[in-house]
């Protein structure tokens, strides 16, 4: 499946010399036009598709049953594809965990290896079906890649006979993000005195972005000039703006929709504080890009958020149902801009060590392609 990481991670494999395609589900907005990207169509364009949309397939099927029909015809088109493909390639790298299997069966029929790389949503599921699917994922891929060590654990625990397949790779950052921490000011200087909070996501209920317009509505009430910035777009938008209306604030939460990367460090570089807000994550790219940004951040307190944000030290985690909590900790980046400039500084070390850049990303999965390919030949 594509997206912005894929895309990312692919493009420095190929500076490093490797030879890659990316087999993607065709988009209603029409093929790409990047050279090593494959688009196969599974359904009638005129149709919307259920892959290419913010939040992806899982929205997609959350919204309307009757798109399991279309995921199912997405992933035979997919395997065809695969069979008809693969054999010019050393490997098969699958990201998510059904389209691990599928890539894991065709793998198998073509004697090709498989990696399966996963981020999150794939296995923060608790139901039956999510943990036989992570079973079938172990069971058919050569490897299985996990962004955190969270993840990593979850399944190594849950599958214990398969934790000699799991290997922890994080995300990189693009050093577009680092350079913005390197020479970012202490202190950023106000337009009619406005303090800018940011926030990157899909608007889905899990992102939470709710209960950041609460907390801030609160400061507003109370005398603070604070505007919100969303990034992302979503099925949830008409909704959060009819509720920023209610909330009085809709001159004060601009909607920015999806912005590419350029933009987004603009908007980073101008920011006061950075907050996620979610219910469950895998590995956070919009985190880990504002951590490295130099940005006080305020995240969520769960235990992906936990593995890069040491509370009080690199960033502050909150409860994720607490909006008066969420308020309180914003207040104090506000008003203590050097506390704030002191857990950002540390966050951009820390992030540095966690994550290192896309081409360290890179040199790890060569790594573990060179170990895996010699059993094939």
């Amino acid at each position: 499946m594509a997206g912005l990481f894929i895309k990312r991670l692919v493009d420095e494999l190929v500076m490093s010399g490797e030879v890659v395609s990316v087999l993607t589900p065709a988009s209603a907005r029409g093929s790409s036009q990047c050279p090593n990207v494959i688009s196969f169509k599974y359904m009638p364009s005129f149709l919307p598709g259920i892959a290419q949309v913010p939040g992806g397939i899982p929205e997609s099927v959350k919204k309307n049953k009757a798109n399991y029909v279309w995921l199912c015809c997405l992933f035979l088109c997919m395997f065809v594809q695969l069979l008809k493909l693969g054999r010019r390639y050393d490997l098969i790298v699958a990201n998510w965990t059904l389209t691990g299997v599928v890539s894991g069966l065709a793998g198998k029929l073509l004697n090709k290896p498989t990696i399966t790389v996963i981020r999150g949503s794939d296995v923060n599921s608790s139901s039956r079906l999510s943990k036989l699917i992570a079973w079938a994922t172990l069971t058919i891929s050569d490897r299985v890649v996990c962004v955190n060590e969270v993840m990593a654990n979850q399944l190594a625990n849950a599958f214990p006979d398969k934790k000699n397949k799991i290997k922890i790779i994080t995300n990189g950052v693009s050093d577009t993000f680092y350079q913005i921490g390197r020479t970012r000011p202490p202190e950023r200087p106000l337009v009619n005195d406005i303090r800018r909070v940011v926030t990157v996501g899909n608007l889905t209920l899990n992102k939470n972005i709710e209960l950041i317009m609460t907390a801030l509505s609160k400061l507003r009430k109370s005398g603070e000039k604070v505007q919100l910035h969303v990034v992302g777009d979503g099925p949830l938008r008409d909704e959060l703006k009819q509720k920023a209306s209610e909330k009085e604030m809709g001159d004060s939460v601009l909607f920015r929709g999806a912005l590419d990367e350029p933009e987004i460090a603009g908007l980073l570089l101008s920011a006061d504080v950075f907050v996620l807000a979610s219910h469950s994550e895998g590995r956070s790219n919009a985190l880990c890009e504002a951590m490295a940004a130099n940005l006080p951040v305020l995240a969520s307190d769960i235990p992906a958020n936990r593995s890069l944000v040491k509370h009080g030290i690199s960033g502050c985690l909150f409860d994720p149902l607490s909006d008066s909590e969420l308020s309180g900790q914003v207040l104090r980046y506000i008003r203590d801009p050097v506390y704030a400039s002191s857990l950002a500084w540390a966050g951009h070390e820390e992030i540095k060590q966690l994550s290192g850049t896309w081409s360290d990303c890179a040199q790890k999965y060569i790594s573990l392609i060179e170990d895996i390919l010699p059993k094939y030949e």
